[in-house]
Order: structure tokens, then C-alpha cells, then sequence
């Protein structure tokens, strides 16, 4: 009788898909140490998002891309206050994608999405770079670009050696002077995406830049902003709350550079320029030139204070002596 249990259970094996540990979100792999890498595989898995809600679908399929019918593997990673990259390797020329995401299983929100192709290599090799904060969730999403990609893979998480920056915000800009500075930047890897809603100025929520504040003189504000890569980036003027956008230029590329911005700026009010990048890739090199002189004063008319005094003075002794 029992070796007649034991065959059902091992036809029941046999005709079970395999199912992975790591196949839904609530059973993520767990990523205790950098760098990591191993092998994944897609070929069993199911599908992800069978019953998503509205709310869930927006955060994972409209930002994210992620189709409610994908297929994918789930690696879940605590932040170490440093910004990590994943990267994946198709083995089976399997087109796939990665995406970040924070918040629950149950209340997904996206972080970052990923490239998906390289044109060069014609191979897949998504990668997803983002600043994980000390401490907090993250999820990290392997699937294929179909429903049809599905396959073998290497997944490789590693700590970049960048750090962050600390003028990557408004609440702590690098103090310029508005009469003569120049900023010169090599690249601003080590900014985090701010997600600033100030619509007004076109700042996308992956994007990142680096925060200047400086003070008005009361005269004509020029900031030049010269792009010297092939990234694009967009120069802007906030309230010193960056709660307000108060000038901003399209999008720059190295063809487009230099370019000033020009404006009158109020005296003793507390401004911040932003460089930020149209992509999270986006991230310069540049040069930005802050310069204030004083306007020139045109008389309103052909007589000067001094000459007036000597006019009355004359008057004054002409009276006297009569």
C-alpha cells in the first residue's frame, strides 16, 4: 500500500509544473550581500498580476511596463544607503526586462524601470540602477518583453561606487554667488531622483540634478548653462522653497549649448537653479555661469545733481547783489 502512495505521489511530481520559490512577490529571493549573482530561470513561472486592481495595474504597468499577464521571478533587497545596479544576461536569447519597485507585495509602487535592448549587441541587457535608502524594501522584477520570452538568465547586483551628493535637493543647494561664479561638474551620478512636483518646469520623477541657491542683487540675473556631453539637460530657476517655477529652459544637448537664461531678479530674494537631466542616465558633464552686474543708469535728461547745485548757487548771488 505505501509503495502504491508513493508512485501517485510521483506521478503527481511529474505531471506538477516546477514551480520556483521566488515565482511571486511574497516569495521573493532574498538578497542579503553585494555583489550578488546567480542564474534565474522563467521557463515555469506564472503569471504575476492575475487579479491586480486599478491602483496596482497604474503603478506597475503604466510606469514600470509591466504587463498583468507577465511572467517574471522576484529578488527582494534591503537598502544599504548606496546606490545598487541590477543586470541581467539572457542565456537562451531570451528578451527580457527588469524593473524596481518599493512599498508591499500588496501596494507596489515603481521605482525604476529599466532599458531593455542593446542596439549595439542586438541582446538583451536590461539594467536598473537606483539609490537604495538604508534599511528600506525593495523588490526587483525579472521578465520577458512577451508573454513569450521566458527562459534562462544571470542576474548580477552590485554596489556602485558613487555616493551621494549632497546638493542633490532643494532643502540643501550649494550656496553660488549671482554677481560672478562659475560651476564646473564632471558628472552628477551621485544625485537622487528628487521627484519634484512642480509641473511648470518639466521635471520627470526619475530624473536627477544638482540644486544652487543664490541670493538677487536687483539687477539683471544672467545663468548660462553649457552642456559638454551628449546628455540632455534642463536648467531651471525654483522659489527658494522650490515650490514654484520661476523660469526654465526645454531640454539642452551639447548642439544647444551654451544658453542664458535671463532675468531680473529681486533683491535679497532667495532663488534655486537646478540642473537636472531629461532621463535618469541624464546626469551631465556641465558648466553653469551665474553673472549679475549693475544696471547701467541713463539720465533722464542732460543736466546733472552737480550741475543744478551750481545753477541755484549762481541765482542765489545774482539776488544778493541786487
Amino acid at each position: 500500500m505505501t509503495s502504491c502512495y508513493c508512485f501517485v505521489f510521483f506521478i503527481i511530481a511529474l505531471l506538477t509544473p516546477n514551480l520556483r520559490a521566488n515565482d511571486d512577490c511574497d516569495g521573493a529571493r532574498i538578497v542579503t550581500s553585494f555583489p550578488f549573482q546567480e542564474n534565474g530561470d522563467t521557463t515555469d513561472a506564472t503569471v504575476d498580476f492575475p487579479d491586480a486592481t486599478e491602483t496596482l495595474y497604474n503603478n506597475v504597468n503604466l510606469t514600470c511596463g509591466i504587463k498583468e499577464s507577465a511572467r517574471g521571478v522576484w529578488y527582494r533587497i534591503t537598502g544599504n544607503n548606496r546606490f545598487l545596479q541590477a543586470s541581467v544576461i539572457d542565456i537562451d536569447n531570451v528578451r527580457f526586462k527588469t524593473a524596481i519597485f518599493q512599498g508591499s507585495c500588496d501596494d507596489l509602487e515603481c521605482l525604476r524601470p529599466s532599458s531593455s535592448y542593446n542596439y549595439e549587441t542586438e541582446r538583451t541587457q536590461p539594467t536598473s540602477t537606483w539609490f537604495a535608502e538604508n534599511g528600506k524594501t525593495y523588490y526587483l522584477h525579472v521578465t520577458g518583453l512577451s508573454d513569450s520570452d521566458v527562459g534562462e538568465f544571470s542576474l548580477q547586483i552590485s554596489k556602485m561606487t558613487y555616493k551621494p551628493l549632497e546638493n542633490d535637493n532643494c532643502d540643501s543647494p550649494s550656496q553660488v554667488d549671482a554677481v560672478d561664479e562659475t560651476v564646473n561638474t564632471i558628472n552628477f551620478d551621485g544625485a537622487r531622483p528628487q521627484r519634484l512636483d512642480v509641473p511648470d518646469c518639466g521635471f520627470h520623477s526619475f530624473s536627477r540634478g544638482m540644486f544652487f541657491s543664490f541670493t538677487g542683487t536687483g539687477y539683471a540675473q544672467n545663468i548660462t548653462l553649457t552642456v559638454k556631453g551628449g546628455d540632455n539637460l534642463e536648467l531651471s530657476v525654483l522659489s527658494s522653497e522650490c515650490g514654484e517655477c520661476i523660469y526654465h529652459t526645454n531640454f539642452l544637448t551639447k548642439d544647444d549649448s551654451p544658453y542664458t537664461l535671463e532675468f531680473k531678479s529681486q533683491i535679497g530674494k532667495e532663488y534655486i537653479a537646478v540642473v537636472a537631466g531629461d532621463s535618469f542616465e541624464d546626469t551631465g558633464p556641465f558648466t553653469l555661469q551665474f553673472d549679475s552686474k549693475k544696471a547701467i543708469e541713463t539720465p533722464s535728461s542732460g543736466v546733472t545733481s552737480g550741475s543744478v547745485t551750481a545753477i541755484l548757487f549762481v541765482i542765489a548771488i545774482t539776488v544778493f547783489m541786487r
